[in-house]
Protein backbone atom coordinates (compact mmCIF):
# COMPACT_ATOMS: atom_id res chain seq x y z
CA UNK A 1 0.00 0.00 0.00
CA UNK A 2 3.17 2.52 -0.47
CA UNK A 3 1.33 4.01 -3.13
CA UNK A 4 -1.19 5.60 -0.78
CA UNK A 5 1.69 7.26 1.93
CA UNK A 6 2.77 8.77 -1.37
CA UNK A 7 -0.32 10.29 -2.96
CA UNK A 8 -3.01 10.65 -0.75
CA UNK A 9 -3.22 13.86 0.70
CA UNK A 10 -1.62 13.88 4.41
CA UNK A 11 -2.58 16.56 6.11
CA UNK A 12 -6.24 18.94 4.70
CA UNK A 13 -5.58 22.62 4.92
CA UNK A 14 -6.03 25.10 2.40
CA UNK A 15 -4.22 26.59 -0.13
CA UNK A 16 -2.35 29.65 1.54
CA UNK A 17 -0.54 32.80 0.68
CA UNK A 18 1.61 36.20 1.38
CA UNK A 19 1.91 39.49 -0.20
CA UNK A 20 4.45 41.41 1.17
CA UNK A 21 7.11 44.04 0.03
CA UNK A 22 9.84 41.47 0.83
CA UNK A 23 8.80 39.12 -2.16
CA UNK A 24 9.93 40.35 -5.58
CA UNK A 25 8.57 36.78 -7.75
CA UNK A 26 5.44 37.50 -9.33
CA UNK A 27 4.62 33.91 -9.85
CA UNK A 28 5.00 30.67 -7.69
CA UNK A 29 5.31 29.64 -4.15
CA UNK A 30 6.44 32.56 -2.09
CA UNK A 31 6.39 31.40 1.61
CA UNK A 32 7.02 27.59 2.91
CA UNK A 33 6.18 27.09 6.65
CA UNK A 34 8.03 23.89 7.64
CA UNK A 35 5.98 22.42 10.19
CA UNK A 36 6.50 23.55 13.78
CA UNK A 37 7.91 21.06 16.10
CA UNK A 38 7.00 20.42 19.71
CA UNK A 39 9.53 19.53 22.31
CA UNK A 40 9.26 16.28 24.15
CA UNK A 41 7.27 18.08 27.39
CA UNK A 42 5.06 19.76 25.58
CA UNK A 43 1.35 17.41 27.27
CA UNK A 44 -0.13 18.78 23.60
CA UNK A 45 1.67 18.48 21.02
CA UNK A 46 -1.06 18.34 18.05
CA UNK A 47 -1.03 22.16 19.12
CA UNK A 48 2.39 22.53 17.05
CA UNK A 49 0.42 21.75 13.51
CA UNK A 50 -2.36 23.26 13.92
CA UNK A 51 -0.33 26.67 14.44
CA UNK A 52 1.34 25.91 11.29
CA UNK A 53 -1.84 25.24 9.82
CA UNK A 54 -3.14 28.04 11.30
CA UNK A 55 -0.46 30.61 9.84
CA UNK A 56 -0.71 28.88 6.63
CA UNK A 57 -4.68 30.16 6.51
CA UNK A 58 -4.12 33.52 7.79
CA UNK A 59 -1.42 34.57 5.20
CA UNK A 60 -3.95 32.81 2.59
CA UNK A 61 -6.49 34.81 3.92
CA UNK A 62 -4.33 38.37 3.11
CA UNK A 63 -3.28 37.17 -0.05
CA UNK A 64 -4.28 33.73 -1.96
CA UNK A 65 -2.35 31.14 -3.73
CA UNK A 66 1.48 31.77 -2.66
CA UNK A 67 2.05 29.61 1.05
CA UNK A 68 2.72 26.40 -0.22
CA UNK A 69 -0.25 24.48 1.43
CA UNK A 70 1.17 21.81 3.89
CA UNK A 71 0.20 18.71 2.05
CA UNK A 72 1.98 19.78 -0.97
CA UNK A 73 5.04 20.61 0.87
CA UNK A 74 5.10 17.33 2.49
CA UNK A 75 4.73 15.58 -0.35
CA UNK A 76 7.80 16.82 -1.59
CA UNK A 77 10.07 16.42 1.71
CA UNK A 78 8.53 13.05 1.73
CA UNK A 79 10.88 12.26 -1.48
CA UNK A 80 13.33 15.33 -1.36
CA UNK A 81 17.02 13.31 -1.77
CA UNK A 82 17.64 14.36 2.18
CA UNK A 83 14.09 12.77 3.37
CA UNK A 84 16.03 9.88 5.14
CA UNK A 85 16.86 12.51 7.76
CA UNK A 86 15.24 12.72 10.70
CA UNK A 87 16.30 16.52 10.53
CA UNK A 88 16.38 19.13 7.55
CA UNK A 89 19.03 21.26 7.31
CA UNK A 90 18.59 24.68 6.70
CA UNK A 91 19.95 23.90 4.06
CA UNK A 92 17.98 21.30 2.56
CA UNK A 93 15.34 23.51 3.28
CA UNK A 94 16.63 26.30 1.11
CA UNK A 95 16.85 24.11 -1.68
CA UNK A 96 13.57 23.29 -1.41
CA UNK A 97 12.59 27.04 -1.27
CA UNK A 98 14.39 27.64 -4.43
CA UNK A 99 12.99 24.59 -6.04
CA UNK A 100 9.66 25.82 -5.68
CA UNK A 101 10.83 29.66 -6.41
CA UNK A 102 9.64 30.70 -2.60
CA UNK A 103 11.20 33.98 -1.36
CA UNK A 104 10.86 33.51 2.59
CA UNK A 105 10.82 30.22 4.86
CA UNK A 106 8.92 30.34 8.11
CA UNK A 107 9.94 27.87 10.65
CA UNK A 108 9.73 27.50 14.33
CA UNK A 109 9.04 25.28 17.81
CA UNK A 110 7.33 24.77 20.67
CA UNK A 111 8.35 24.12 23.98
CA UNK A 112 6.98 24.09 27.92
CA UNK A 113 8.65 26.95 30.14
CA UNK A 114 7.46 28.06 33.82
CA UNK A 115 6.09 30.95 32.64
CA UNK A 116 3.78 29.60 29.89
CA UNK A 117 4.06 27.74 26.53
CA UNK A 118 6.97 29.20 24.75
CA UNK A 119 6.98 29.00 20.83
CA UNK A 120 10.24 30.06 19.68
CA UNK A 121 10.17 30.90 15.69
CA UNK A 122 11.60 32.31 12.36
CA UNK A 123 11.25 34.42 9.11
CA UNK A 124 13.79 33.84 6.55
CA UNK A 125 14.20 35.58 3.60
CA UNK A 126 18.05 34.45 2.56
CA UNK A 127 17.63 36.39 -0.84
CA UNK A 128 17.29 39.76 0.93
CA UNK A 129 19.30 38.60 4.45
CA UNK A 130 16.53 39.04 6.31
CA UNK A 131 15.86 37.19 9.58
CA UNK A 132 13.08 38.28 11.76
CA UNK A 133 11.93 37.08 15.06
CA UNK A 134 8.73 35.31 15.60
CA UNK A 135 8.82 34.14 18.72
CA UNK A 136 6.47 34.47 21.98
CA UNK A 137 5.70 33.12 25.21
CA UNK A 138 1.99 32.87 25.92
CA UNK A 139 1.33 32.80 29.72
CA UNK A 140 -2.08 30.64 28.63
CA UNK A 141 -1.68 27.19 26.76
CA UNK A 142 -5.18 28.17 25.13
CA UNK A 143 -4.84 27.81 21.60
CA UNK A 144 -6.36 30.77 20.52
CA UNK A 145 -4.06 33.05 22.78
CA UNK A 146 -1.37 31.49 20.99
CA UNK A 147 -3.04 32.09 17.58
CA UNK A 148 -3.25 35.72 18.52
CA UNK A 149 0.19 35.93 19.73
CA UNK A 150 1.46 34.05 16.58
CA UNK A 151 -0.33 36.51 14.59
CA UNK A 152 0.92 39.96 15.97
CA UNK A 153 4.43 38.36 15.41
CA UNK A 154 4.12 37.80 11.72
CA UNK A 155 2.55 41.02 11.46
CA UNK A 156 5.83 42.91 12.83
CA UNK A 157 7.91 40.86 10.95
CA UNK A 158 6.12 41.21 7.33
CA UNK A 159 5.48 44.88 8.43
CA UNK A 160 1.74 44.50 6.92
CA UNK A 161 -1.38 43.91 8.50
CA UNK A 162 -3.08 40.89 8.34
CA UNK A 163 -6.92 39.68 8.41
CA UNK A 164 -8.74 38.70 11.82
CA UNK A 165 -8.49 35.34 12.48
CA UNK A 166 -12.27 34.68 12.34
CA UNK A 167 -13.79 31.42 13.65
CA UNK A 168 -14.05 28.98 10.78
CA UNK A 169 -10.99 29.80 9.03
CA UNK A 170 -9.70 26.41 9.53
CA UNK A 171 -12.99 24.71 8.15
CA UNK A 172 -15.38 24.79 11.32
CA UNK A 173 -16.38 27.01 14.16
CA UNK A 174 -16.76 24.41 16.64
CA UNK A 175 -13.54 24.09 18.97
CA UNK A 176 -13.81 21.08 20.13
CA UNK A 177 -14.14 19.65 16.33
CA UNK A 178 -11.02 21.19 15.53
CA UNK A 179 -8.88 20.05 18.90
CA UNK A 180 -10.34 16.40 18.39
CA UNK A 181 -9.04 16.90 14.68
CA UNK A 182 -5.78 18.31 15.22
CA UNK A 183 -4.88 15.93 17.77
CA UNK A 184 -6.32 12.88 15.33
CA UNK A 185 -3.89 14.43 13.09
CA UNK A 186 -1.46 14.13 15.20
CA UNK A 187 -1.93 10.71 16.13
CA UNK A 188 -2.22 9.63 12.71
CA UNK A 189 1.37 11.18 11.47
CA UNK A 190 2.97 9.63 14.60
CA UNK A 191 1.73 5.74 13.40
CA UNK A 192 -1.31 5.35 15.29
CA UNK A 193 -4.10 5.27 12.95
CA UNK A 194 -6.84 3.69 15.45
CA UNK A 195 -6.65 6.34 17.64
CA UNK A 196 -6.86 8.96 14.78
CA UNK A 197 -10.03 7.31 13.45
CA UNK A 198 -11.57 7.82 16.73
CA UNK A 199 -10.53 11.60 17.16
CA UNK A 200 -11.96 11.90 13.70
CA UNK A 201 -15.08 10.44 14.16
CA UNK A 202 -15.44 12.69 17.19
CA UNK A 203 -14.98 15.81 15.31
CA UNK A 204 -17.45 14.82 12.19
CA UNK A 205 -19.81 14.10 15.10
CA UNK A 206 -19.39 17.79 16.92
CA UNK A 207 -19.51 19.56 13.49
CA UNK A 208 -21.11 17.63 10.99
CA UNK A 209 -19.88 19.85 8.07
CA UNK A 210 -16.38 19.66 9.13
CA UNK A 211 -14.77 17.77 5.72
CA UNK A 212 -11.39 17.60 6.55
CA UNK A 213 -11.98 15.18 9.40
CA UNK A 214 -13.88 12.83 6.66
CA UNK A 215 -11.25 12.85 4.39
CA UNK A 216 -8.93 11.43 6.56
CA UNK A 217 -11.13 8.76 7.71
CA UNK A 218 -11.60 8.12 4.42
CA UNK A 219 -7.63 7.77 3.95
CA UNK A 220 -7.37 5.36 6.98
CA UNK A 221 -9.84 3.24 5.46
CA UNK A 222 -7.81 3.17 2.33
CA UNK A 223 -4.81 2.00 3.83
CA UNK A 224 -6.39 -1.04 5.01
CA UNK A 225 -8.00 -1.54 2.30
CA UNK A 226 -11.71 -1.24 3.42
CA UNK A 227 -12.44 -0.30 -0.06
CA UNK A 228 -16.41 -0.41 0.10
CA UNK A 229 -16.50 1.48 3.47
CA UNK A 230 -14.04 3.95 2.02
CA UNK A 231 -16.07 4.05 -0.84
CA UNK A 232 -19.81 4.95 1.27
CA UNK A 233 -17.93 7.65 3.35
CA UNK A 234 -16.25 10.03 0.69
CA UNK A 235 -18.55 9.50 -2.31
CA UNK A 236 -20.83 11.82 -0.51
CA UNK A 237 -18.24 14.48 -0.52
CA UNK A 238 -17.84 13.74 -3.90
CA UNK A 239 -21.14 14.23 -4.73
CA UNK A 240 -21.93 17.28 -3.28
CA UNK A 241 -20.08 19.52 -6.62
CA UNK A 242 -18.20 21.72 -4.16
CA UNK A 243 -14.77 22.92 -5.74
CA UNK A 244 -12.83 20.71 -3.81
CA UNK A 245 -10.70 17.90 -5.34
CA UNK A 246 -9.71 16.14 -2.59
CA UNK A 247 -12.57 13.68 -2.42
CA UNK A 248 -12.67 12.99 -6.24
CA UNK A 249 -8.99 12.08 -6.10
CA UNK A 250 -9.44 9.64 -2.97
CA UNK A 251 -12.99 8.05 -4.49
CA UNK A 252 -10.49 7.59 -7.52
CA UNK A 253 -7.87 5.77 -5.37
CA UNK A 254 -10.61 3.34 -4.05
CA UNK A 255 -11.50 2.77 -7.84
CA UNK A 256 -8.03 2.36 -9.22
CA UNK A 257 -6.82 0.48 -6.20
CA UNK A 258 -10.01 -2.07 -6.78
CA UNK A 259 -8.88 -1.85 -10.66
CA UNK A 260 -12.22 -0.22 -11.81
CA UNK A 261 -10.52 1.82 -14.65
CA UNK A 262 -13.08 3.34 -15.99
CA UNK A 263 -14.39 5.39 -12.59
CA UNK A 264 -11.06 5.74 -11.13
CA UNK A 265 -10.30 8.21 -14.25
CA UNK A 266 -13.44 9.82 -14.18
CA UNK A 267 -12.55 10.86 -10.95
CA UNK A 268 -9.04 11.64 -11.06
CA UNK A 269 -10.04 14.03 -14.44
CA UNK A 270 -12.61 15.59 -12.42
CA UNK A 271 -9.65 16.41 -9.69
CA UNK A 272 -7.55 17.67 -12.33
CA UNK A 273 -10.29 20.00 -13.75
CA UNK A 274 -10.67 21.56 -10.80
CA UNK A 275 -6.88 21.49 -9.56
CA UNK A 276 -4.96 21.36 -12.68
CA UNK A 277 -1.72 21.96 -11.19
CA UNK A 278 -1.45 19.07 -8.89
CA UNK A 279 1.28 17.39 -10.05
CA UNK A 280 0.35 14.26 -8.09
CA UNK A 281 -3.34 14.18 -9.97
CA UNK A 282 -1.54 13.90 -12.85
CA UNK A 283 0.84 10.87 -12.26
CA UNK A 284 -1.55 8.96 -10.77
CA UNK A 285 -3.76 9.07 -13.91
CA UNK A 286 -0.59 8.58 -15.79
CA UNK A 287 -0.61 5.46 -13.70
CA UNK A 288 -3.20 3.96 -14.41
CA UNK A 289 -3.34 5.01 -18.34
CA UNK A 290 -0.06 3.18 -18.35
CA UNK A 291 -1.59 -0.29 -16.09
CA UNK A 292 -4.21 -0.32 -19.38
CA UNK A 293 -1.23 0.09 -21.87
CA UNK A 294 -2.35 3.70 -23.36
CA UNK A 295 0.75 4.77 -23.66
CA UNK A 296 0.40 7.75 -25.27
CA UNK A 297 -1.83 9.43 -22.58
CA UNK A 298 -0.08 7.86 -19.98
CA UNK A 299 3.49 9.65 -21.39
CA UNK A 300 1.11 13.01 -21.43
CA UNK A 301 0.71 12.52 -18.08
CA UNK A 302 3.45 11.64 -16.45
CA UNK A 303 4.89 14.75 -18.57
CA UNK A 304 2.69 17.02 -16.62
CA UNK A 305 3.34 15.82 -13.74
CA UNK A 306 6.88 16.31 -14.35
CA UNK A 307 6.87 19.85 -15.33
CA UNK A 308 4.74 20.54 -12.31
CA UNK A 309 7.44 19.48 -10.15
CA UNK A 310 10.84 18.39 -11.49
CA UNK A 311 11.49 16.60 -8.09
CA UNK A 312 8.30 13.91 -8.80
CA UNK A 313 10.77 10.76 -9.73
CA UNK A 314 8.61 8.32 -10.13
CA UNK A 315 6.77 10.75 -12.65
CA UNK A 316 10.60 10.75 -14.47
CA UNK A 317 10.97 6.88 -14.14
CA UNK A 318 7.47 5.50 -15.43
CA UNK A 319 7.96 8.00 -18.43
CA UNK A 320 11.45 6.41 -18.65
CA UNK A 321 9.79 2.75 -18.78
CA UNK A 322 7.05 3.34 -21.43
CA UNK A 323 9.81 4.86 -23.90
CA UNK A 324 11.57 1.93 -22.85
CA UNK A 325 8.70 -0.32 -24.09
CA UNK A 326 8.62 1.82 -27.27
CA UNK A 327 12.32 1.52 -27.74
CA UNK A 328 13.01 4.96 -28.19
CA UNK A 329 16.17 5.23 -26.32
CA UNK A 330 17.51 8.76 -25.94
CA UNK A 331 13.94 9.55 -24.52
CA UNK A 332 14.24 6.48 -22.13
CA UNK A 333 17.84 7.21 -20.92
CA UNK A 334 16.97 10.69 -20.21
CA UNK A 335 14.06 10.27 -18.43
CA UNK A 336 15.70 7.93 -16.70
CA UNK A 337 19.11 9.93 -15.54
CA UNK A 338 16.18 12.84 -13.78
CA UNK A 339 14.45 10.06 -12.21
CA UNK A 340 17.85 8.91 -10.50
CA UNK A 341 19.21 12.11 -9.98
CA UNK A 342 15.92 13.23 -7.45
CA UNK A 343 15.36 9.74 -6.70
CA UNK A 344 18.97 8.67 -5.83
CA UNK A 345 19.65 4.98 -5.25
CA UNK A 346 15.75 4.03 -5.07
CA UNK A 347 15.34 4.80 -8.74
CA UNK A 348 19.06 2.89 -9.02
CA UNK A 349 17.86 -0.11 -7.55
CA UNK A 350 14.34 -0.21 -9.71
CA UNK A 351 16.51 0.88 -12.60
CA UNK A 352 18.56 -2.66 -11.98
CA UNK A 353 16.12 -4.86 -11.69
CA UNK A 354 13.26 -3.90 -13.95
CA UNK A 355 12.39 -6.36 -16.52
CA UNK A 356 11.58 -3.57 -18.60
CA UNK A 357 14.63 -1.88 -19.43
CA UNK A 358 16.36 -5.29 -19.34
CA UNK A 359 17.42 -4.20 -23.09
CA UNK A 360 19.02 -1.10 -22.15
CA UNK A 361 21.71 -2.54 -19.09
CA UNK A 362 24.42 -2.88 -21.64
CA UNK A 363 24.04 0.56 -22.76
CA UNK A 364 27.07 2.92 -21.14
CA UNK A 365 25.05 5.46 -20.67
CA UNK A 366 22.78 2.96 -18.79
CA UNK A 367 25.36 2.46 -16.51
CA UNK A 368 26.62 6.06 -16.04
CA UNK A 369 23.36 6.88 -14.45
CA UNK A 370 23.71 3.51 -12.16
CA UNK A 371 26.97 4.86 -10.71
CA UNK A 372 26.83 8.43 -10.46
CA UNK A 373 22.93 7.97 -8.62
CA UNK A 374 22.71 11.91 -8.84
CA UNK A 375 21.43 13.88 -6.69
CA UNK A 376 20.48 17.67 -6.93
CA UNK A 377 23.37 19.97 -5.34
CA UNK A 378 22.10 21.96 -2.13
Amino acid sequence: MKLLSKLIIPVLSAAVVLCAPAVSRAQGWKVLIFDFKPAQSVSEPWIAISLTDFTIRLLNAAAPASAMPREKLANLTDRWPAASKTHFTFEAKDAIRQHVGASIIIEGDLSGSRAGMKFTGTLIDPERGVVRDLSFTSKSSSLENMQKELKLKLEKAMGMRLPQAKAGMSGTKNTAAYTAYWKGVWNYENGKPDKAYTLFETAAKKDSSFKAPRLLMGRILLDKALFTQATALIRPMADAKTNDPRPHFLLGLTYYLQRQSSLARSEFLRAIDIEPDNPEYHYQLGLLDKEVFRFGEALEQFTKASALDSSLYDAWYQAGVIYSLMKQEKKALDALENAAKWGGPVIVERMRNDSDLAWLRDNVRFQTILVKSMRPKY
